[in-house]
């Protein structure tokens, strides 16, 4: 079984594939089901937010599990796997496990130590579950980070210093305006800098919003969007050329379109700003040309902040949370073993207790011969017949149990062209506690003059000295399926 994950984010693949990926609500369950029908698939979780989508799969097959990943990821947007390959990140066994850990604790979002992102995690897993995808690893896997999110928001103040430009924006806003939940917002665009601007609103707990934009369909989307994450009320929207009216009645505007002009001139901001009495109409500016004419800054009653004003902003909070950045990723290196070593005992107690149920096996079967030869014969009832018995009863108990190692140990001996042999003897010492009788084997070498250690004397030096070191097998990827 192969822990992985294969995915796409904003660093990686452009928003407009993100998008065309991106399944609605309702298709996730038959997504999920989709890939746990794959014999190479043991359990799935799909992971889909604003700016990343990631499968989650423990795979019984470690290639074709890969193809599939990438291939249904490559379906969705539409495009040829070797196209998207490139844009996609893959990560497999502990790196799989402490991305889902950074990802829980908001470390790998654009807000790094966000929030919200560990709700959506939680949603993924509950999707899991709902559409029978799940399984004892993923459980467990998610089950460990959903709590070790959970205590790094408890334990540090991550959250405290947002930096993404978004978060900050209306931070601003709620800085400029006492009581911003009772406030009327009017996000202006619904790309990916508006969707978080309204999301991290929502979060706050504004409800008053209204989203602005050009495109009926996108503006229409984002406001279903913020229903299904956040519930009632919806938000208002309205077509681009109804934004002077809508102006009227906002307390806050945080712009982020793509357009190449300015969308709020002076005009427009004139008679909103002028209306105001002793709190300003704030104006947050996060579009790349501009979206609000720079004069406006000099009219009164208004606070205009653009890009800059927040990059600034945004630097003094990096530096402050840099402590707990790193407090946060230290609790990571503690929590993740925990898992890990759950992971590896899935393979220990299952092997003890089929060890066990060998060695019963085998005493039962030479018991029972031993019975059955001491109950014919002549001589069935003298002592050295018994004595006989039980000494071969012995060897065949003893025969069973290490032929099959014996006859390991000699095969890789003989056919060992990666110096393994030396580690299957290593692992056959500890296994089965042959030290003491390992150096008696060496006594006569010892008296030679030669003071061998251990199975080093026997096997002879490390495996890859004196000759050129063979190239390991191909580590797995950290980044890039390709």
């Amino acid at each position: 079984m192969l822990i992985a994950v294969v995915g796409m984010n904003h660093e990686t693949t452009p928003e407009a594939l993100r998008e065309r990926a991106a399944p609605a609500r309702d298709e996730v369950t038959d997504l999920l089901r989709s890939l746990r029908r794959s014999p190479a698939v043991e359990s799935c979780a799909v992971l889909c937010t604003c700016h990343r989508l990631e499968i989650y799969a423990v795979l019984r097959e470690r290639l074709s599990g890969l193809e599939l990943l990438t291939a249904v990821l490559a379906d969705r947007c539409g495009v040829a796997v070797e196209v998207l390959r490139p844009q996609l990140y893959l990560r497999t066994r502990t790196h799989a496990a402490r991305h889902l850990y950074r990802v829980a604790a908001g470390l790998d979002s654009i807000a790094i130590g966000e929030d919200q992102v560990l709700s959506q995690v939680k949603d993924c897993y509950a999707d899991a579950l709902s559409a029978g995808t799940g399984g004892a690893v993923l459980n467990e896997l998610f089950t460990e980070a959903i709590r070790v999110g959970k205590r790094i928001r408890t334990e540090t103040q991550l959250g405290r210093y947002p930096l993404s430009l978004s978060s900050l924006s209306v931070d601003v806003c709620a800085a400029e305006l006492p009581s911003l939940a009772e406030r009327a917002l009017v996000v202006v665009g619904a790309g990916v800098m508006a969707r978080l601007a309204v999301e991290n609103a929502c979060a706050r707990g504004v409800r008053r919003i209204t989203i602005v934009n050009r495109s009926s369909e996108r503006m229409f989307a984002l406001a279903e969007e913020v229903v299904a994450k956040f519930g009632p009320p919806r938000p208002h929207t309205a077509r681009l050329e109804a934004l002077a009216e809508v102006l009227l009645e906002a307390d806050a505007v945080i712009c982020a379109t793509g357009s190449p002009e300015s969308v709020l001139d002076l005009e427009m901001l004139h008679g909103p700003a002028q209306s105001r009495d002793a709190v300003p109409l704030v104006v947050v500016d996060l579009a790349m040309p501009h979206d609000v004419d720079r004069e406006a800054r000099e009219l009164p009653g208004l606070a205009l902040y653009a890009i800059d004003d927040l990059k600034e902003i945004a630097e003094q909070n990096r530096r402050a949370r840099a402590e707990h950045l790193a407090q946060a990723e230290a609790m990571i290196n503690e929590e993740l073993p925990r898992f890990l070593a759950w992971l590896e005992s899935r393979w220990v107690v299952p092997t003890v207790a089929a060890l066990q149920q060998r060695g019963e096996q085998v005493l039962e079967r030479e018991l029972q011969r031993a019975l059955n030869r001491l109950e014919s014969g002549p001589d069935a009832d003298s002592a050295e017949r018994r004595r006989r018995v039980l000494r071969e009863m012995g060897q065949g108990i003893v025969k069973q149990l290490v032929n099959r190692p014996i006859s390991c140990l000699k095969r890789q001996s003989g056919e060992d062209l990666r110096g393994e042999a030396r580690l299957y003897a290593e692992v056959a010492v500890e296994l089965f506690g042959l030290a003491s009788e390992l150096e008696s084997q060496l006594t006569p070498n010892a008296a030679a003059g030669a003071e061998p250690s251990s199975v080093e004397a026997v096997y002879g030096s490390p495996p890859h000295e004196g000759r050129p070191i063979e190239p390991e097998p191909e580590a797995e990827a950290e980044a890039g399926c390709g």
